[in-house]
């Protein structure tokens, strides 16, 4: 078995010839955490596209500029198809702590933060960032990209794919991470 990961961008996967059969993972970008001063950033789904294959692995929406936690992204295409986690809910009145990111399928997203601290950025593909605590506001989490996995029993040569961008945080919001497309490939 080998294995090929993309961890940004978007192009052209080929099959390696001798290739029998793919598992083929992938996970939406996260979104970022709430702010106060700026409108936060959703993330972009990730997609693997070819001959009788059509996965997308959605984004996560972003942590609102209230309370409200951002949603985690849903999937389709996959023989396993998965939602991402919600970011959790921040609190416009008090400097409590603010949201933590969403996890998505590998890990936990972004920290989350107080008395005017910035949210942490997710560091796992595809989750999160945390919410951003601003004055007397504690903002939500984003919400992690959703993932997708599927067994390809006859490859074909090539196929597309694109890796979800994470959000980049505004006004001390922290920052989603990148999706990510996981080849597998065994012989």
């Amino acid at each position: 078995m080998t294995v090929q990961r993309f961890l940004s961008g978007s192009g052209t996967y080929t099959t390696p010839a001798n290739a029998k059969y793919l598992i083929v993972k992938i996970v939406g970008g996260g979104s970022t955490g709430g702010s106060v001063a700026a409108d936060p950033i959703t993330g972009a789904a990730s997609t693997f596209v070819g001959t009788g294959v059509n996965m997308t692995a959605g984004p996560g929406t972003s942590g609102g500029s209230g309370g409200v936690p951002g949603i985690g992204g849903g999937s389709t295409g996959g023989d396993i198809n998965l939602a991402g986690g919600d970011g959790g809910a921040g609190n416009n009145n008090t400097t409590t702590t603010s949201g933590l990111g969403g996890a998505s399928f590998f890990g936990g997203g972004g920290g989350s933060a107080r008395n005017n601290e910035a949210g942490l950025n997710a560091r796992v593909p595809g989750s999160g960032g945390g919410g951003a605590a601003t004055g007397s506001n504690a903002r939500a989490g984003g919400g992690a990209g959703g993932y997708c996995e599927k067994l390809i029993t006859s490859p074909a040569a090539s196929y597309s794919y694109v890796v979800g961008a994470g959000g980049t945080g505004v006004a001390n919001a922290g920052n989603g991470a990148n999706g990510i497309v996981i080849v597998e490939e065994y012989y």
